[in-house]
């Protein structure tokens, strides 16, 4: 029906006549659907914009969050291996600190009154700190002294006498830790040097001496 009104106004608008009131209606109504048509074209393509808009900025987001993970996970693990590089490299240092701890504490005993006594001294200062040399330590003061007790030319100098004893205090009381060789040669020679069958060494009170063999040798 609207073709037909807009085609006689067509033909009546050729011809020079006045429009019809439904010619005219017509008209009014084509104008006023084209302009809800574009409104609705713009508004969509608004829309539409809007639309794509947001899909394309949740796209980039979720890939800086892809790449915000991966970095964070590449960051965890490059820490996590920097860590246990560092723990590497800190029970290397501390192994090469001991080392040489144990070192100089075991040259102290090479010979000598004065360094016997710093030897003894720096194991004593050093016991609870490295429990990890203590039988290195036992087996060393051990053999001091049997060393002092069947060796040595001091007899009776006092420096010496006082040696002994620090050094069997520590081998008394940490018996059960002595090395099971070093501690029978220790007590052998405590029964012959309480039987007179060492003569050399330092002099010492046979009580001393047998009170030292019998804690060695009980429980």
């Amino acid at each position: 029906m609207t073709v037909i009104l807009i085609a006689e106004a067509a033909e009546r608008a050729a011809a020079g006549t006045t429009l019809s009131p439904e010619v005219e209606f017509a008209f009014r109504l084509v104008a006023i659907l084209a302009a809800v048509l574009g409104s609705l074209a713009t508004t969509t393509a608004f829309f539409l914009k809007r639309h794509w808009d947001k899909k394309d900025k949740e796209l980039r987001a979720g890939h800086e969050r892809e790449l915000a993970a991966r970095q964070h996970e590449w960051t965890t693990k490059q820490a996590e291996w920097q860590a246990a590089r560092n723990r590497e490299l800190a029970q290397e240092a501390s192994r090469d600190r001991l080392r040489d701890i144990l070192y100089e504490s075991l040259r102290w005993f090479e010979k000598g009154t004065q360094r016997r006594s710093i030897g003894i001294s720096v194991v004593e200062a050093s016991w609870e700190l490295f429990p990890e040399f203590r039988a290195v330590w036992l087996a060393v003061l051990a053999n001091q002294a049997v060393y002092l007790l069947a060796v040595s030319k001091q007899k009776e100098k006092v420096h010496e006498v006082a040696n002994l004893v620090r050094i069997m205090q520590l081998v008394v009381r940490h018996k059960s830790s002595v090395d099971s060789v070093a501690l029978q040669v220790l007590r052998d020679a405590l029964r012959d040097k309480v039987a007179g069958r060492i003569t050399e060494g330092l002099s010492m009170d046979g009580k001393i001496l047998n009170e030292w063999h019998d804690a060695l040798t009980g429980p």
